[in-house]
């Protein structure tokens, strides 16, 4: 929703990889679903808070984003 063309499996891949660094998918599944369960937790809300910055980071940094 964030790009007005496809991106890559390739891309895709390397963005997971900013959001959930060498582990399975399900993992960031479950560190938000514990996020929203307990959204006081501040050491797990500094966590996603982080992870999303550096993905929403790279993301608007992309031609994708950029090309209107």
């Amino acid at each position: 929703m964030m790009f007005n063309y496809a991106i890559t499996e390739t891309q895709i891949a390397s963005l997971k990889d900013i959001l959930i660094p060498g582990l399975p998918d399900f993992e960031w599944t479950v560190e938000y679903a514990s996020y929203l369960s307990d959204p006081t937790n501040q050491p797990l809300a500094t966590s996603v808070e982080n992870k999303l910055k550096s993905l929403f980071s790279v993301m608007v940094r992309m031609s994708e984003f950029q090309i209107m």
